[in-house]
């Protein structure tokens, strides 16, 4: 059964819309219900996911700390172009048991070596991709862990900021003492919104 919901209350442009808005509505609604009725609101904190601190003295060591490891890398590594990626063959883990036992096979019958291959570098190169993958593995683990980390915290961070920025407007409404700038500032700095470009006076 269909639900209609009267357009001078709701205007939304599509149901699809309306699903992933309303919970937000309804909670920023129930806020502002409880602010202004002086209704104790410990019922709808919402669960903290994270909650992580980091110390000045950390973050300094964890820096140095990278800028030590970027010191330890060959000067020989290189930024490749986003064409130069898709211009080069990818070896993936399913190729690196065939390239190691191509290098096996060149160095026990030097008789299938082409002349323009160098045993030397192409075994180089092997080492250098086996000790860089390791590499990259552990330094993957921490970039997930923080991207991840980053997310969770930012989406706790801007549903806060949302709630504070829906009750001031509220508030402002009903002329609460200092909402009017509370709801300006932060209108100012929304995200997505496009700043008018200032006309000169006639």
């Amino acid at each position: 059964m269909s639900v209609l919901f009267p357009t001078n209350i709701l205007n939304f442009s599509n149901q699809k819309y309306f699903l992933l808005n309303f919970r937000q509505l309804l909670f920023d609604f129930v806020i502002s219900y409880c602010y202004f009725f002086s209704i104790n609101l410990n019922f709808l904190y919402m669960e903290n996911l994270i909650s992580v601190e980091f110390p000045d003295a950390d973050v300094q060591e964890i820096k140095t700390n990278i800028l030590h490891i970027k010191g330890k890398l060959p000067q020989g590594l290189v930024t490749l172009t986003p064409e130069e990626r898709r211009a080069y063959a990818k070896m993936g883990d399913k190729s690196i048991a065939f390239v190691e036992k191509a290098l096996d096979m060149a160095q026990s019958f030097p008789q299938v070596l082409p002349v323009f291959v160098d045993i030397a570098e192409f075994k180089k190169d092997v080492e250098a991709v086996k000790v860089m993958k390791t590499i990259l593995r552990q330094m993957e683990e921490i970039t997930i862990l923080l991207d991840d980390s980053i997310l969770l915290a930012g989406s706790e961070a801007l549903a806060a900021a949302l709630s504070i920025y829906n009750v001031a407007k509220d508030a402002a409404r009903r002329d609460v003492a200092g909402a009017k700038l509370v709801a300006d500032e932060l209108k100012e700095r929304f995200p997505g919104r496009k700043h008018k470009e200032e006309t000169p006076n006639a």
